[in-house]
């Protein structure tokens, strides 16, 4: 079975719209935002509260129809899983050249594992292992990041938008 939620055995992406690509800011608001519904599944709450003590003023949490303006005043972009093991967010946030961090509970559902190095784009993390993120962040410099966007942009194309998917 394909699946883009989460259950089956072939993983394909869960693309929604496609966004468009956000200019790099000289300056980011957050360093961590979280936009969307908390109450698709109970990982997104813990990830709520977890990441509001962890980060405290540079994390923000929003709900909203102006969720592309927190995108792009932010370095990294939460994607916990929703109803399936994925999240819509994961993929709108690499449309928009964000680093996502997909937080997952059971297992991770990225698709194309084989193929590309998520961790070259991405930062995907067990829910269980929140409390290690601040340091996963901290030893993350400039050109590393950058270096992050450059990846997910060269793999964007051919992996995450409709085209590539067929």
């Amino acid at each position: 079975t394909i699946s883009s939620g989460g259950y089956g055995y072939a993983k394909i992406p869960l693309l929604s719209l496609q966004q468009n690509s956000l200019p790099h800011p000289q300056e980011f608001s957050f360093l961590v935002s979280f936009s969307g519904s908390l109450g698709t599944h109970r990982v997104r709450r813990k990830c709520n509260v977890r990441l509001s003590k962890l980060f405290k003023k540079k994390y923000l949490f929003y709900e909203g129809e102006n969720w592309i303006d927190v995108v792009n005043n932010t370095h990294y972009v939460v994607c916990p899983r929703g109803f399936g093991r994925t999240a819509f967010k994961l993929y709108e946030t690499l449309d928009m050249q964000r680093v996502p961090i997909y937080v997952y509970d059971d297992i991770p559902w990225l698709p194309y594992e084989k193929a590309i190095d998520w961790a070259s784009f991405s930062i995907p993390i067990s829910s269980g292992e929140i409390h290690k993120l601040k340091k996963i962040l901290h030893d993350i410099d400039e050109p590393k990041y950058l270096e992050m966007i450059h990846r997910g942009k060269e793999l964007h194309h051919n992996y995450f938008t409709f085209a590539g998917v067929v």
